[in-house]
């Protein structure tokens, strides 16, 4: 690679970090702010994971290995905390906001064209001795998952804390299958067109391909299905993921009440 080429890669380097740097700080402040009501931030986890596996995978190419180490760090306590549900203890939060602050200097300094300083080894340290804070009662969500048993086992504990969490709060939790095929494709339709129109009225939490037999609701044997967590109605979601109200499903249902102990 010749020196024009090496400086151009770098400069896309810089701008790509900065811009996952930005979205790893918003998701840092969300997980503070669930951290301090010792609840879960499971979207938020998942979403700081994906932008520091991003940044890990850049530096790595420009050769800069303590972003690469920093991230790595970083990258280990959030995999043990998605599987642990999304939860971040307030000692977590504040190491990753080092790693974070760690990775921007680095950042800064090979924009400044300046030598880049090592990882730093206590910050190392800390991160790997971390281990997620999980509940401690064990207690389960007031909303149970209702899916088939495959499907959910393609979800992580993130992702169902994220969708139990989110119907305590009042959303939906619907599942909504887009078929793709040759002629929706010649109408503009394809699964990235029907993402982009979801996103407008659900939140998206998982997308699964799922092969299928090959018929004429299926020409392609193959379809996808779309977790989402939603207050629109069903006709919005219909239309949006271009299918009809009676082929959405709902995937949550109530826990049964408890019964109150009766009086001796």
């Amino acid at each position: 690679m010749s020196r024009v080429d090496l400086k151009e890669f770098v400069s896309g380097f810089l701008v790509e970090a900065g811009e996952h740097l930005r979205t790893v700080n918003t998701n840092l402040l969300a997980a503070d702010t669930a951290a301090r009501k010792g609840e879960a931030s499971p979207r938020a986890v998942r979403e700081l994971f994906r932008s520091l596996h991003t940044i890990k995978g850049l530096a790595a190419m420009v050769g800069v290995e303590p972003i690469v180490d920093i991230a790595h760090g970083m990258e280990a306590v959030l995999r043990a905390a998605d599987r642990g549900g999304g939860k971040l203890g307030l000692p977590a939060v504040e190491q990753l906001i080092a790693g974070s602050k760690a990775i921007d200097a680095r950042v800064r300094a090979l924009a400044d064209q300046k030598p880049v300083p090592p990882a730093p080894v206590k910050l190392l340290e800390a991160l790997a001795e971390l281990e997620p804070t999980l509940p401690a009662d064990g207690s389960a969500p007031s909303a149970l998952l209702a899916m088939e048993p495959e499907l959910e086992a393609k979800l992580t504990a993130s992702e169902k804390e994220q969708l139990t969490a989110a119907v305590a709060q009042g959303k939906r939790a619907v599942r909504a299958d887009f078929v793709p095929s040759p002629e929706r494709a010649a109408e503009g339709l394809s699964i990235t067109s029907v993402r982009e129109r979801i996103s407008a009225v659900a939140e998206i939490v998982k997308v699964l391909p799922i092969a299928a037999p090959r018929t004429d609701k299926t020409p392609g044997g193959l379809k996808f299905a779309l977790f989402l967590l939603t207050t629109a109605p069903d006709e919005v979601i219909a239309e949006a993921a271009a299918t009809s109200t009676s082929e959405l499903v709902p995937l949550t249902k109530s826990a049964p009440p408890r019964e109150e102990p009766r009086p001796l």
